[in-house]
């Protein structure tokens, strides 16, 4: 049993969060229990799927729970705290040792890269080349607030060749990941004065920043071509997150009349448009898309990208670039924060992309994952021909698969997971997990090396036989 009280200004998020920390550090939810599903306990609860999802987020992310793809999330083991700090008494009867659980053998996560950049000479050597820098230094100092300006001034060069993007380096913001970027942006365009829109599916990520900000969230339906701007009618004073070259997770590519008409409803509205541009640079049938930005004629969009697709996720380096009507505000402002990105990493990168290494590692990695995608598809066509439809083909380094069944999602998951296979839930991606169709799954291969993946996709083909 959980308290919630729909009256209190606490968000209920966190009222549901303590509550089952509470309940955890008592011992009344022991160790290895699995905590009631998103969807059930939204459900009991008359509240947002999401909102469960975020309050489970942040149990994993004190320690309290774990999270186990395909099967839930369980109560970790805690010590008993002794003493005035000791919350309640555990008695040792309630405690169970945690579950067992090991990955699935084989693994279709999303997130991860087995193309490691740290075993590439022209890498190592900018790292070596950036320690000595600084080793020559009679002193050191904070790092600049905004970015080293080296690395600034050489993603707007990059930019501008690659994506067509119109900033200056004074526009760039280097940041620590996306979602450090989107809390920035949270301090720019404040709650009072602003909502949140983002696609439906979308990513997760960007929605729990802004609704943990306190943000009225807007869930924007997609279609064919991507967000349905005719769905924003009527809303003004708004962010929308979109992923127009490559949407998430379900790969549509925004059409130029559509991003036009998206442009023109966020200068009607005075609005602003954040697009998150995360694997631009993974397109395997055509050149890269255009961004959004460099059309923009009415300096409304912010606009996002990352190194964590191309070089490696644990870089944790993002950069994004801010309109101008909103740099000349933010400028002063930022000054007062540390970099969150050390000084040796961002000097490192600054010379790897003025030496024309990181273009030719796009250019590898573009290759190795086109390969991959290729495989994956003719694999698909032709050993679960008319039972799997794939969305997304084109580019990234994952597919959303939609599967000839009637099973529940939960029921798909369990018994993929039988066979040792791990693939991704789709329901975290839906403000509203009801409206998630039941029959797909997100499979990613980023992290399948190509000789491996022959292997990978025999045992998929053969579980999903097994029951489709």
């Amino acid at each position: 049993m959980i308290q919630i009280d729909a009256r209190s200004s606490r968000p209920l998020y966190e009222q549901i969060y303590e509550d089952l920390r509470r309940q955890i550090l008592a011992g009344t939810l022991p160790a290895g229990m699995r905590l009631p599903a998103t969807r059930t306990l939204a459900a009991d609860y008359h509240v947002a799927r999401n909102t469960v999802t975020a309050a489970y987020a942040q149990l994993v992310s004190e320690g309290y729970a774990r999270s186990i793809v395909g099967s839930g999330y369980y109560v970790e083991h805690i010590p008993q705290m002794e003493g005035a700090a000791a919350v309640v008494r555990q008695e040792p009867a309630a405690a169970k040792k945690p579950a067992s659980h090991h990955e699935p053998r084989y693994s279709f996560q999303y997130g991860s890269l087995d193309l490691n950049v740290y075993r590439t000479k022209e890498f190592r050597r900018c790292l070596r080349d950036a320690f000595a820098q600084l080793e020559g230094h009679a002193n050191l100092s904070y790092a600049n607030p905004q970015g080293e300006v080296a690395l600034r001034e050489a993603l707007a060069k990059m930019l501008a060749a690659s994506r067509g993007v119109n900033a200056t380096a004074g526009q760039v913001y280097v940041t620590g990941g996306v979602q450090h970027a989107l809390r920035q942006v949270t301090d720019l365009l404040p709650r009072e004065r602003y909502a949140f829109a983002i696609e439906e599916p979308g990513y997760s990520g960007a929605r729990d920043v802004f609704a943990r900000m306190g943000y009225r969230v807007i869930p924007v339906p997609l279609d064919a071509n991507g967000i349905d701007v005719e769905q924003l009618a009527g809303v003004s004073h708004a962010i929308v997150y979109v992923t127009p070259s490559h949407q998430f997770p379900m790969g549509q590519v925004l059409p130029a009349a559509r991003r036009i008409q998206l442009l023109r409803w966020a200068e009607a509205t005075d609005s602003f448009i954040i697009e998150d541009d995360y694997d631009s640079e993974l397109r395997y049938r055509e050149r890269p898309i255009p961004s959004l930005q460099s059309m923009d004629g009415s300096d409304r969009v912010i606009y996002l990208g990352t190194f964590s697709k191309s070089l490696s996720p644990d870089l944790r380096v993002s950069y994004m670039v801010l309109p101008r009507r909103l740099h000349v505000d933010f400028g002063d402002y930022y000054s007062y924060f540390g970099s969150s990105v050390p000084t040796y990493e961002q000097l490192a990168l600054a010379a790897y992309l003025e030496s024309g290494a990181y273009s030719r590692r796009i250019n590898y990695v573009r290759t190795a994952m086109g390969k991959r995608h290729d495989l994956i598809l003719q694999t698909l066509a032709s050993d679960l021909p008319n039972k799997v439809q794939v969305h997304g083909t084109g580019g990234g380094v994952h597919f959303v698969l939609e599967l000839d069944t009637e099973l529940s999602q939960e029921q798909i998951l369990a018994s993929i997971l039988q066979d040792e296979i791990g693939v991704m839930p789709m329901g975290v991606f839906w403000s509203d997990g009801s409206k998630c169709p039941h029959n797909q799954v997100l499979i990613g291969y980023g992290a399948i090396g190509l000789q491996q993946l022959p292997e990978y996709l025999d045992a998929l083909v053969g579980s999903l036989r097994r029951w489709m």
